[in-house]
């Protein structure tokens, strides 16, 4: 296959890619267990999935692949690209028999994937800039500057809301790594984001002017997704995280 690293999209400079073995692409093939050795996974580099930290590859997605690929007895193939259009592509591809990137699958997913059982609950936080009169409800949000991440999450979060009766709720899809949500409301050229919680727990310290407002009653459930051929896959991942729940080991992964 391909030997290749993909560049990080997040900000922190502390915590870098660990080294990566992209895999060449192999079509809609059946995952076969009996004739792999080899479990290809493909995630974002980030706080809350995955990356190169002082005691070497950290993050949620990487030990929970890693628990899994153990589980299989096959080796962990763990590698990063830059964004979830990317991951989508190594999905169609069989390049990844796994997406792993805290992912709430929509239909633009579900064309090139099926979805597993879900492993953590996030919460959503609205957040302002400090020293302002910070709003307290969703309700209030409409004729305010919003912001959210292209292709995130927050998109369905925001579509949700406005769909359940808020119908005059605007917001602006931002890209990275040009604009950050949390760098706009920082700089005051927005007045709110919506972001992960657990994304914000790690990223607060570089955003001291920046303050939550609220949390959103819903919270979005994260999932990997298999390709959609890959029913054999599909049923070893969900009794893999079947087992956790039931053993309390998905616990750790609540923390909004």
């Amino acid at each position: 296959g391909v030997q290749t690293c993909a560049l990080p999209i997040y900000r922190w400079p502390w915590w870098p890619p660990g080294p990566c073995s992209r895999p060449a692409a192999r079509g809609r093939r059946r995952w076969n267990r009996s004739s792999r050795q080899q479990l290809n996974v493909a995630t974002l580099n980030g706080p809350t999935t995955y990356y190169q930290g002082a005691h070497g590859q950290q993050g949620t997605e990487y030990q929970l692949a890693l628990a899994f690929a153990k589980s299989l007895g096959v080796r962990l193939n763990l590698y990063t690209v830059p964004s979830r259009a990317a991951l989508r592509e190594e999905l169609r591809s069989g390049r990844a028999d796994i997406v792993a990137a805290g992912l709430t699958p929509d239909k633009s997913w579900r064309k090139v994937g099926r979805q597993c059982s879900s492993y953590q609950e996030i919460e959503q936080l609205v957040v302002g800039r400090r020293g302002q009169t910070l709003i307290r409800r969703p309700a209030l949000l409409v004729g305010k500057r919003i912001v959210v991440g292209k292709d995130s999450p927050q998109v369905q979060i925001l579509d949700a809301l406005r769909s359940g009766g808020l119908r005059a709720l605007q917001w602006e899809v931002v890209t990275h790594p040009q604009a950050d949500p949390l760098d706009l409301v920082a700089d005051g050229k927005a007045d709110y984001a919506v972001v992960d919680a657990n994304e914000f727990l790690y990223a607060q310290h570089l955003y001291p002017d920046v303050a939550v407002a609220f949390t959103l009653p819903s919270t979005r459930e994260a999932r990997w997704l298999v390709g959609r051929d890959a029913a054999d896959l599909l049923k070893r991942v969900n009794a893999f995280l079947d087992a956790l729940r039931d053993n309390n080991g998905l616990a750790p992964l609540q923390i909004g």
